[in-house]
């Protein structure tokens, strides 16, 4: 008489599950969520998160804040820190996956102050604002600048359709100015390089023009502001993330770029 033994067999091919590593810097924001990301959204926000720390921008940053997620408390959360998550004022319109749209009395407040943050990256002569925005238009608004005041302000295509930047300068003969621009859209940076030098640059490190500045400045003491410039000049158009740190190099100009580009063309659809 033969045996036989019944049992539950175990292919050797079987996979065996395990969860998703990240980063330390990504389980951080993580952390800091009230809605946790999908395992797909996590991993597209480690993927960037990576790429900034190994393209050596991260640690120079204060402030990112990728409006283009899932929910609107998620878009408002600071990636680089528990401090400065961003207030949305008199509610810009918040888009999921897209980020918010300004209008009149309507923008974002990074809750970022140069002169009270704590021990900041950002400086007096070594400064950085950025945002990405689908301002393809001519506009009479800011894509980022103080909340009030003057001396620090980035618009991608005015009416006049020139690229307008400025950083800790009061003089017009400091304003970068260049004409030509025909297409509003994409990432913008306006970097104040040294004690007397502010550079644009759009997307993947395209210098859009140079300028010398006054070194004997302050630096602003009020809050930094998206889709808003000086409490005044709003923009109708839509901004998908923002941030502000140290002087950022035309090398870090292009890692910031393609690490955003990469998770916003999967979020957003940004081409």
């Amino acid at each position: 008489m033969t045996n036989v033994a019944y049992g539950i067999g175990h292919p050797a091919s079987r996979a065996v599950l395990s969860r998703a590593t990240y980063c330390a810097e990504a389980l951080a924001f993580f952390g800091r969520l009230a809605t946790p990301p999908t395992e797909a959204r996590k991993a597209l926000y480690d993927a960037l998160i990576s790429a900034l720390v190994a393209g050596g921008v991260w640690g120079k940053l204060d402030v990112l804040q990728v409006y283009a997620a899932s929910d609107q408390a998620t878009a408002l959360t600071n990636l680089i820190q528990s401090s400065y998550g961003a207030t949305a004022v008199n509610s810009p319109t918040f888009t999921a996956d897209q980020g918010f749209t300004g209008a009149s009395t309507k923008y974002i407040n990074t809750n970022f102050n140069p002169t009270t943050a704590s021990s900041p990256k950002y400086g007096l002569s070594s400064a950085s604002i950025f945002a990405w925005g689908d301002q393809v238009a001519a506009n009479s608004g800011g894509i980022m600048g103080p909340v009030s005041g003057s001396g620090l302000y980035l618009y991608p295509r005015f009416s006049d359709n020139k690229f307008y930047a400025l950083v800790h300068a009061t003089h017009v003969s400091e304003i970068i100015a260049t004409s030509g621009q025909v297409d509003g859209s994409g990432l913008y940076v306006a970097v104040r390089e040294s004690g007397s030098s502010l550079k644009g640059y759009k997307n993947n490190a395209t210098l859009l023009g140079t300028n010398s500045v006054s070194a004997s400045l302050t630096l602003p003491n009020v809050n930094i502001a998206v889709l808003m410039d000086a409490g005044a000049y709003y923009t109708g158009g839509k901004c998908y993330c923002a941030g502000l740190g140290q002087s950022l190099t035309s090398a870090d100009v292009s890692a910031l770029y393609t690490a955003l580009h990469t998770y916003l063309q999967t979020v957003a659809g940004v081409a």
